[in-house]
């Protein structure tokens, strides 16, 4: 899965129009990015069966769209 890709699985979670999302936004400014969203997007990775293994806490811990992507990107090295 590319980072284009993560970016593009965010949006569709946060509601956003496509291509909104570049890497810098901090997610706490999206009012959607919430608990639940962040499960559904592990849910997401999860079912992706793409190796990238998050836990909610490190979700949590990110606080930019890039960081969240780097997270997931790492986590399958």
């Amino acid at each position: 899965m590319t980072r284009a890709e993560l970016l593009r699985e965010l949006e569709s979670e946060l509601e956003l129009s496509p291509l909104s999302l570049h890497g810098p936004e901090e997610l706490a400014n999206y009012p959607a990015w919430d608990s639940l969203t962040q499960m559904n997007f592990l849910v997401y990775l999860d079912g992706a069966k793409n190796g990238m293994h998050l836990t909610p806490q490190r979700i949590s811990e990110c606080r930019t769209a890039q960081e969240l992507v780097d997270a997931c990107v790492v986590s399958t090295q």
